[in-house]
Protein backbone atom coordinates (compact mmCIF):
# COMPACT_ATOMS: atom_id res chain seq x y z
CA UNK A 1 0.00 0.00 0.00
CA UNK A 2 1.29 3.14 -0.59
CA UNK A 3 0.12 6.57 1.01
CA UNK A 4 1.85 8.78 -1.45
CA UNK A 5 0.39 9.55 -4.84
CA UNK A 6 2.30 9.53 -8.27
CA UNK A 7 1.80 10.43 -11.64
CA UNK A 8 3.00 6.93 -13.10
CA UNK A 9 3.87 3.49 -11.36
CA UNK A 10 7.00 3.35 -10.59
CA UNK A 11 9.42 0.90 -12.47
CA UNK A 12 11.13 -0.16 -8.68
CA UNK A 13 7.70 -0.72 -7.59
CA UNK A 14 6.56 -2.71 -10.39
CA UNK A 15 10.30 -4.78 -10.66
CA UNK A 16 9.90 -5.51 -6.62
CA UNK A 17 6.30 -7.15 -6.77
CA UNK A 18 6.31 -10.83 -6.75
CA UNK A 19 4.48 -13.06 -8.72
CA UNK A 20 0.41 -12.98 -7.36
CA UNK A 21 1.70 -10.24 -5.03
CA UNK A 22 -0.75 -6.99 -5.27
CA UNK A 23 0.31 -2.98 -5.03
CA UNK A 24 -2.33 -0.27 -3.76
CA UNK A 25 -1.09 2.81 -4.89
CA UNK A 26 -2.58 6.62 -6.15
CA UNK A 27 -1.95 7.42 -9.58
CA UNK A 28 -2.28 10.61 -11.59
CA UNK A 29 -2.04 14.58 -11.32
CA UNK A 30 -2.21 15.62 -7.69
CA UNK A 31 -5.82 17.41 -8.57
CA UNK A 32 -7.49 14.11 -9.19
CA UNK A 33 -5.69 10.40 -9.17
CA UNK A 34 -7.18 6.90 -9.24
CA UNK A 35 -6.65 4.08 -7.41
CA UNK A 36 -5.29 1.23 -9.02
CA UNK A 37 -4.83 -2.35 -7.81
CA UNK A 38 -1.85 -3.59 -9.82
CA UNK A 39 -1.61 -7.78 -9.65
CA UNK A 40 1.81 -9.66 -10.75
CA UNK A 41 0.70 -12.44 -13.22
CA UNK A 42 3.58 -14.01 -13.88
CA UNK A 43 5.50 -11.48 -16.44
CA UNK A 44 2.60 -9.39 -16.96
CA UNK A 45 0.48 -7.53 -14.32
CA UNK A 46 -3.59 -6.74 -14.32
CA UNK A 47 -4.49 -2.84 -13.00
CA UNK A 48 -8.00 -2.39 -11.69
CA UNK A 49 -9.32 0.99 -10.63
CA UNK A 50 -11.14 2.60 -8.12
CA UNK A 51 -12.47 6.42 -7.34
CA UNK A 52 -10.92 9.37 -7.52
CA UNK A 53 -8.74 10.53 -4.72
CA UNK A 54 -6.11 13.80 -3.49
CA UNK A 55 -3.02 12.60 -1.81
CA UNK A 56 0.50 14.03 -1.06
CA UNK A 57 2.86 13.91 -3.76
CA UNK A 58 5.25 11.07 -4.48
CA UNK A 59 8.99 12.07 -3.50
CA UNK A 60 12.05 10.70 -4.66
CA UNK A 61 14.35 9.81 -7.32
CA UNK A 62 11.05 7.62 -8.90
CA UNK A 63 8.74 10.57 -8.92
CA UNK A 64 7.90 12.52 -11.99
Amino acid sequence: MVAAGAETLPTAYQNQLADGGRLIIPIGPPSHQQMFRITRRGLSSIATTSAAFGFVPLVGSESN
